[in-house]
Order: C-alpha cells, then sequence, then structure tokens
C-alpha cells in the first residue's frame, strides 16, 4: 500500500516538473517573437499595396471628375507637367518603407493634393491611397511646390497683350449672352476681389506677427487680392500686403494696380470690383442703380 502511494507521488511530481518545462519553453519562445516584432503596444501595419490603375479603371468618368474635379484627359495633361518633380527620386529608401513597392506614384501624389484641396481630410486620403498621413503632407507640398515652380503655370495677367485682352472680353460677354440672351455686356476683362485665408498664429516665423491679424475678423490670417476671367480661372493675385489692408489699397498698391492706374489698360477693357474699390476708367463699380448694379455684380 505504502509502495503504491509511492509511486503515484512520483508519477504525479514527474508530471507536475513536465508541465513546467513546456510552460516555460513556450513564454521563451513567446519572448522570442515579440523581440522580432518589436515594442508591444504598437501593431505593425499590414503590407498593403495601391494600384492607381486598378483604382481608376473602377471609376466611370463621372466618378473620376467628381472625385478630383477634373476629366480624366486634364488630369493626365497636368500629370505630365510635374510628374518629374514629384515622382520618387530615393528608390532605396522608399522600398524599405512598410508599404509593398515602396514607391509612391506620382499620380497617387497628385491625386492626394487634388482631393485634399477639394476638401479631403488626411486620414481618409491615407486609408484610400495606402499611406501614411505624413506621406499624404509630403504629397500635397511636393505637388503645390512643382506647379509653383513650373513655368508653364505662371499667373500674369496679359496687360500689354491685346489680342488675349480682346479673349478675355468677348468671354465675359458670351457668358452675359448665354445668361441674359444679350451682347450688351461689353468691356469686362476680368473680375477683382480681394479674400481673407484663414491661418494659425505664424507666431517667431515672422517678424510681426500681429501684422496677419485682423481685428473685425477676430483671426489670423492673409489678404489675396485676385482677379480672374469669365471661367473663375485665376489671372492675377497678390499676397504681398498686410491682412488689415483695406481692398482698394491692396489693388493700387500691387504691380498690376499700378500698371492699370497709370494707363497700362487699353480702352475700352475695365476691371469689374465691388464697393470696396473705386470707379475710373478702368474699373467699375455699383452705382446704387438697381438695373446696372444687378448686371455688374451677375458678371463679378
Amino acid at each position: 500500500m505504502e509502495s503504491g502511494d509511492s509511486d503515484d507521488d512520483e508519477d504525479e511530481l514527474n508530471t507536475y516538473i513536465a508541465a513546467v518545462l513546456v510552460s516555460r519553453r513556450r513564454a521563451a519562445a513567446a519572448a522570442r517573437k515579440r523581440q522580432k516584432s518589436g515594442p508591444q503596444g504598437k501593431k505593425r501595419r499590414p503590407l498593403s499595396f495601391f494600384s492607381w490603375d486598378d483604382h481608376t479603371h473602377r471609376l466611370s468618368e463621372r466618378g473620376f471628375k467628381l472625385r478630383y474635379r477634373v476629366d480624366r484627359a486634364s488630369f493626365a495633361h497636368l500629370h505630365g507637367r510635374l510628374k518629374d518633380a514629384i515622382e520618387t527620386k530615393n528608390l532605396a529608401q522608399a522600398k524599405r518603407s512598410r508599404r509593398v513597392g515602396g514607391r509612391v506614384a506620382s499620380e497617387v501624389r497628385l491625386a492626394v493634393t487634388l482631393r485634399y484641396l477639394a476638401g479631403s481630410m488626411v486620414d481618409d486620403l491615407a486609408l484610400i491611397y495606402h499611406i501614411s498621413k505624413n506621406e499624404v503632407y509630403k504629397s500635397l507640398w511636393a505637388t503645390i511646390d512643382a506647379i509653383n515652380d513650373h513655368p508653364d503655370f505662371k499667373i500674369q495677367f496679359p496687360l500689354d497683350d491685346v489680342e488675349a485682352l480682346k479673349k478675355l472680353e468677348l468671354e465675359f460677354a458670351l457668358a452675359h449672352e448665354r445668361r441674359y440672351g444679350s451682347l450688351s455686356w461689353r468691356g469686362q476683362v476680368s473680375a477683382v476681389d480681394g479674400v481673407d485665408f484663414s491661418i494659425r498664429n505664424p507666431g517667431k516665423a515672422v517678424k510681426n506677427p500681429r501684422r496677419f491679424f485682423v481685428e473685425r475678423k477676430g483671426h489670423y490670417c492673409l489678404l489675396c487680392i485676385a482677379a480672374c476671367d469669365a471661367h473663375r480661372r485665376f489671372t492675377h493675385y497678390d499676397v504681398s500686403f498686410a491682412s488689415g489692408t483695406h481692398d482698394s489699397l491692396a489693388w493700387s498698391g500691387s504691380v498690376l494696380g499700378q500698371k492699370v492706374q497709370a494707363g497700362g489698360l487699353p480702352s475700352p477693357f475695365i476691371f469689374n470690383g465691388d464697393n470696396a474699390f473705386t470707379c475710373a476708367n478702368h474699373m467699375i463699380v455699383p452705382m446704387n442703380d438697381s438695373d446696372f448694379d444687378f448686371y455688374q455684380s451677375s458678371n463679378r
């Protein structure tokens, strides 16, 4: 009886020791796995790949324009101008990223920029195109810098080009005719106005940050005096004046405004502005006449 009890105790002890050894081996294996996979609490993003060709293949013409505000041909034309400037240069570094393939396609960089400027959120863009939020910002600024640096995209009002002025004038006249059935509105070559773009406090990045604070609006902003054609395309802009500057003063102080006021705009061409501007030979503004003001504002 006593011998049997001794054998049972020894078997139980051996079973316990074996269980402890198995448990320790599993713990050691799990520790080695954790060490290889990196710090705990950070889950590695699964490898994924975004194909621009597959993405565009699933979109109809309407769906493409809805997302990017341009049709496929316009997108391809713009991409062709910017490709060399926005494509990934350091392929070796790109391959070390977590994404399959590593490189962010130049089409994706342009697509990210267009959708961001149309109002998309950075987090949504990162999910859609399988890139990090940091890469979204990199794509945005790389594309914007490429556009600003490209000689074909320089915005310059054709003040000394009479034929170009005639074309601008005719486009406004035809736009008026489409709306009201008459070619009675003639002479206008541009609509001009001032707009405030809200910004954060620039802080130490500028010498005098209060220069960008507008009391009547209660926030920091940039003042932009801009002009556009009948298709709402910019033909001039100036952001060189303090944010609290009156629109008429900023216009008259701009390079284009000074040239126009000095007689640089041939007759009978005119600009069209609101009450913030001063009526002159080169500028029409509302005149407190309900009939005239209706057409003047509709063409502005």
